[in-house]
C-alpha cells in the first residue's frame, strides 16, 4: 500500500484539482488516510498490523466515513483556534491551500461551493479519499477486501504478482513483508503519489520570479 501520508493524499488530490466545488480537498486527504488509520486502531487490539475491516466497502461507510469527518472538523477547528495566534499555524494554512488548490480561481471556487455545501461535500469527500485508498491498496498489494468478511480473495493477480524475492521484517507486522513485483508497484505508487501532493508547491516556486537583488 502507498504510505498513507503524502503518497495517498497525492493520488486523491487530482479529484479536488479537477472538481473543486465538488470536493473538499481536507476532507479528501483525511478521507485516504483513514482506511490505514482504522487499521492501526484495530492493530492494536490484535497485536499486529495488517488491512483488516478499514480496508472493506463497508469499512469506509461505517467506520472511515464517521472517524474521517470527526479528524476533518477537528482539524479545522484547531487550526481556526490557533491561527490568529501562531503565524506558523498561518504559514501552514496558506501552504495546504496551494497543495489543495494550484490555481487562485479554483481555491475561490473551492470556497463557494464549500460556504454552501460543506457538510454534504465534506461527506463525500471522506468515503472518495477512502475508496481512492482501496483502490490503489489493490493495485499495489493485489488482495481483494472490499467485499469482506463476505467475500475474500487473497490472491487476484496472476501468479507472477506475488513472487517472492526475499523477505523483509517489518515491526509490528505479524509476518515478513515479500520484495516481488508488487512491491516494485508499491515504490512507484508511493512516489508519484508524493511528486502528485508536493507538485503546486514545485510549480509555485518555479513561476516566482528570482528576487532582482540577489542578483549580483
Amino acid at each position: 500500500m502507498p504510505l498513507a501520508f503524502p503518497s495517498h493524499q497525492g493520488l486523491a488530490l487530482p479529484l479536488a484539482w479537477r472538481w473543486p466545488r465538488h470536493f473538499d480537498a481536507l476532507a479528501l486527504c483525511v478521507g485516504a488516510a483513514m482506511p490505514d488509520v482504522v487499521d492501526g486502531i484495530f492493530g492494536l487490539s490484535r497485536g499486529y498490523l495488517g488491512q483488516w475491516y478499514g480496508h472493506t466497502l463497508i469499512g469506509t461507510l461505517v467506520l472511515c466515513g464517521p472517524g474521517g469527518l470527526f479528524l476533518t472538523w477537528l482539524l479545522r477547528a484547531v487550526t481556526t483556534y490557533l491561527s490568529p495566534r501562531l503565524d506558523a499555524i498561518r504559514r501552514i494554512q496558506r501552504t495546504l491551500a496551494r497543495l489543495a488548490h494550484p490555481s487562485a480561481s479554483q481555491l475561490d471556487a473551492a470556497k463557494a461551493g464549500l460556504v454552501r455545501n460543506r457538510s454534504a461535500f465534506a461527506s463525500l469527500s471522506v468515503w472518495v479519499g477512502a475508496v481512492s485508498h482501496l483502490l490503489w491498496d489493490f493495485i499495489s498489494h493485489g488482495s481483494f477486501l472490499w467485499l469482506y468478511p463476505v467475500y475474500e480473495n487473497t490472491r487476484v493477480f496472476p501468479g507472477w504478482w506475488y513472487t517472492m524475492w526475499s523477505k523483509i521484517p517489518i515491526p509490528f507486522y505479524e509476518e515478513p513483508y515479500p520484495f516481488g513485483p508488487h512491491l516494485m508497484v508499491w515504490f512507484a505508487l508511493t512516489l508519484l503519489g508524493a511528486v502528485l501532493f508536493f507538485r503546486p508547491l514545485l510549480r509555485k516556486r518555479r513561476e516566482t520570479p528570482f528576487p532582482r537583488d540577489r542578483i549580483r
